[in-house]
C-alpha cells in the first residue's frame, strides 16, 4: 500500500498552529538572548565606572585621614600645653601663697 503524497502534505489548522508557534519562540529566544546580553554589557560598564568612582573615594579618605591625624596630634599638644600651663599656675599660686604674697579667699 503506497503513501498517498496528497494526503501526507496536507496543511492543516494545527500544522499552521505549530509553524507560528514554534517561530514565535525562536524568536522570542532571540528577543530574550538580545535583552540579556544588552544587560550584562550595561552591568559590565557601571561596574567599572563604580570601580574608578570608588578609587577615587579611597584616595580622598586616605588624604581626609591624613588631615584628622594631624589635627588629633595638635590637639594632643594643646591638651597637654594645657595642662602644663594649670600646673604651672597652680604650683606659682602655692609658692605665692606660701610667700605671703598672695592670701586665697
Amino acid at each position: 500500500m503506497p503513501i498517498d503524497k496528497r494526503k501526507f502534505m496536507d496543511w492543516n489548522l494545527n500544522t499552521l498552529l505549530g509553524g507560528v508557534t514554534l517561530i514565535s519562540m525562536i524568536a522570542g529566544g532571540a528577543i530574550a538572548w538580545n535583552n540579556y546580553q544588552r544587560d550584562i554589557g550595561e552591568l559590565q560598564a557601571w561596574r567599572a565606572q563604580a570601580q574608578a568612582e570608588s578609587k577615587e573615594l579611597s584616595g580622598r579618605v586616605g588624604k581626609i585621614e591624613g588631615v584628622v591625624d594631624n589635627l588629633g596630634f595638635r590637639v594632643t599638644i594643646g591638651e597637654q600645653s594645657a595642662a602644663a600651663t594649670a600646673g604651672a599656675h597652680q604650683r606659682s599660686a602655692v609658692d605665692a601663697q606660701r610667700a605671703g604674697r598672695f592670701h586665697a579667699p
